[in-house]
């Protein structure tokens, strides 16, 4: 369990949807799969997150005249790309 099983680098709320996916992949058997697995749900759930808290920044920020602009910086290939460095 995040921070009381191991020390986690993360913020708290990372760390809970980090043990949460762990308990979702724990019937997979192989490791290797479950790694991949695991990699893949917590990627899933935190990009689509990161992308959802973005698009309401920029979307407030840029006013309702640009919001599609909002748009184009929040689903930006390279912002989603550089998130997860750390995280392989």
């Amino acid at each position: 369990m995040p921070y009381f099983g191991h020390p986690v680098e993360y913020p708290v709320l990372i760390g809970g949807a980090m043990q949460a996916v762990a308990w979702v992949v724990r019937p997979i058997t192989n490791p290797y799969v479950r790694g991949r697995e695991f990699f893949d749900v917590t990627r899933s759930l935190l990009s689509d997150d990161l992308r959802g808290r973005r698009r309401a920044g920029q979307a407030y920020l840029a006013g309702r005249s640009r919001r599609w602009i909002a748009l184009g910086v929040a689903l930006a290939p390279a912002l989603i790309l550089s998130s997860f460095i750390n995280w392989i």
